[in-house]
């Protein structure tokens, strides 16, 4: 019985599907150039951000907002002239008996772009969490783990001085996330045992209060045992009162 699909796996069929249809649309010839347009432009930020971010600081103070303004707009600009330079080129494919072809190749480029998405996703998932710590989500995605099949012969790609640098970087944010557990667990167990610590002298207040308990009945017993001998008292008889006479006339004299 094959596995069943998981929310994981809807979402990476969603950007499987949209990136097909992006390709589809704009074919396989602009896809390409356009990749080899950003790489480019990165590379030419990397060489000339050093020459333009003096300039940029004459009129920024923040050096760090400078260079983020200096990188954009030497993209930008790069990106321009890139595509004022390849727009001659697809125009004609696309005026061409090749254009059905490009499109449908265009297709297929953004299948396997977005699966190679998925595949570098698992590769910094994998990096940052081991396999035996990722939640279920990442575990029962039949898409993730096919995509971690195909992991390993795309890290053998990258150059390892590189490799190393990237998943030393991913290890620092995994082994962060892992202090933030431990400090929360730790004060959990601390907080427990405070209650702890509280709890007997709750239990010496609740026997101190049961202790004290009968007194309190026992007071309550004697008023109600002083209120009823007021209510069976009747008076003074008639001998008890002449008694009482003869004492106070007695005391008068």
């Amino acid at each position: 019985m094959s596995q069943p699909l998981n929310n994981l796996d809807i979402i990476i069929l969603i950007i499987l599907g949209l990136s097909a249809l992006i390709a589809l649309s704009r074919g396989l010839i602009k896809e390409v150039l356009s990749i080899i347009g950003w790489v480019l432009g990165s590379a030419a930020v990397i060489y000339l951000l050093p020459v333009f971010t003096p300039i940029t600081k004459e009129y920024i103070a923040n050096g760090m907002i400078a260079g983020v303004v200096t990188s954009i707009f030497i993209l930008i600009l790069f990106m321009v002239i890139w595509i004022l330079l390849t727009g001659n080129i697809v125009g004609k494919v696309r005026s061409s008996k090749l254009s059905s072809v490009d499109r449908v190749l265009g297709l297929f480029f953004g299948i396997m772009r977005a699966f190679l998405l998925v595949i570098l996703l698992n590769i910094l998932i994998s990096w940052i969490m081991p396999k035996d710590r990722q939640p279920e989500t990442f575990k029962n995605s039949r898409y993730f783990q096919l995509a971690g099949e195909f992991a390993q012969p795309i890290e053998n790609l990258i150059p390892r001085e590189t490799l190393d640098t990237i998943r030393n970087k991913a290890k620092e944010v995994g082994g962060k996330s892992d202090e933030k557990d431990d400090n929360t667990a730790e004060k959990d167990k601390a907080f427990d045992a405070e209650e702890e610590k509280e709890t007997p002298s709750k239990g010496n207040e609740d026997l101190f209060e049961k202790l004290a308990q009968p007194q309190v009945k026992s007071k309550a017993a004697n008023k109600k045992k002083a209120a009823k001998i007021e209510e069976n008292f009747d008076g003074y008889n008639v001998h008890e009162r002449d008694n009482l006479d003869r004492l106070i006339e007695n005391s008068l004299d």
